[in-house]
Protein backbone atom coordinates (compact mmCIF):
# COMPACT_ATOMS: atom_id res chain seq x y z
CA UNK A 1 0.00 0.00 0.00
CA UNK A 2 1.35 3.44 -0.80
CA UNK A 3 1.92 5.84 2.08
CA UNK A 4 -0.69 8.28 0.76
CA UNK A 5 -3.32 5.53 0.74
CA UNK A 6 -2.34 4.38 4.22
CA UNK A 7 -2.68 7.88 5.65
CA UNK A 8 -6.02 8.41 3.93
CA UNK A 9 -7.60 5.22 5.26
CA UNK A 10 -5.98 5.30 8.70
CA UNK A 11 -7.20 8.83 9.31
CA UNK A 12 -3.76 9.82 10.56
CA UNK A 13 -2.70 13.33 9.58
CA UNK A 14 0.45 14.04 7.64
CA UNK A 15 1.59 16.20 10.56
CA UNK A 16 1.15 13.47 13.18
CA UNK A 17 2.85 10.87 11.01
CA UNK A 18 5.75 13.24 10.31
CA UNK A 19 6.21 13.82 14.04
CA UNK A 20 6.24 10.10 14.76
CA UNK A 21 8.80 9.56 12.04
CA UNK A 22 10.94 12.53 13.06
CA UNK A 23 10.72 14.39 9.75
CA UNK A 24 9.09 17.57 8.54
CA UNK A 25 5.72 17.60 6.82
CA UNK A 26 7.50 18.56 3.62
CA UNK A 27 9.08 15.12 3.49
CA UNK A 28 5.69 13.44 3.83
CA UNK A 29 4.23 15.62 1.07
CA UNK A 30 7.20 14.84 -1.17
CA UNK A 31 6.84 11.09 -0.64
CA UNK A 32 3.06 11.02 -1.06
CA UNK A 33 3.19 13.07 -4.27
CA UNK A 34 5.85 10.82 -5.86
CA UNK A 35 8.41 13.62 -5.90
CA UNK A 36 10.90 11.58 -3.94
CA UNK A 37 11.32 8.62 -1.68
CA UNK A 38 12.70 8.19 1.81
CA UNK A 39 16.08 6.78 2.64
CA UNK A 40 16.19 3.05 3.30
CA UNK A 41 16.29 3.72 7.05
CA UNK A 42 13.19 5.94 6.85
CA UNK A 43 11.38 3.43 4.63
CA UNK A 44 12.05 0.76 7.24
CA UNK A 45 10.71 3.07 9.96
CA UNK A 46 7.59 3.72 7.86
CA UNK A 47 7.16 -0.03 7.52
CA UNK A 48 7.28 -0.39 11.32
CA UNK A 49 4.99 2.59 12.02
CA UNK A 50 2.37 1.32 9.59
CA UNK A 51 2.58 -2.24 10.97
CA UNK A 52 3.79 -3.49 7.59
CA UNK A 53 0.99 -1.94 5.55
CA UNK A 54 3.52 0.24 3.71
CA UNK A 55 6.38 -2.08 2.82
CA UNK A 56 9.72 -1.56 1.15
CA UNK A 57 8.17 -3.06 -1.99
CA UNK A 58 5.74 -0.11 -2.17
CA UNK A 59 8.49 2.33 -3.13
CA UNK A 60 9.97 2.49 -6.65
CA UNK A 61 13.00 0.14 -6.66
CA UNK A 62 15.66 2.67 -7.56
CA UNK A 63 14.30 5.40 -5.30
CA UNK A 64 15.44 4.11 -1.92
CA UNK A 65 18.93 5.20 -1.01
CA UNK A 66 21.12 3.67 1.63
CA UNK A 67 22.50 6.99 2.79
CA UNK A 68 21.24 8.78 5.85
CA UNK A 69 20.76 12.22 4.34
CA UNK A 70 17.89 14.30 5.73
CA UNK A 71 14.55 13.46 4.14
CA UNK A 72 12.90 16.81 4.80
Amino acid sequence: MQLKTYLKYSGESYEDFAKQLGVGMGAIYKWTSNRGAPSMARAQAIHRLTHGRVSLMDWPPASLSSDDTPDN
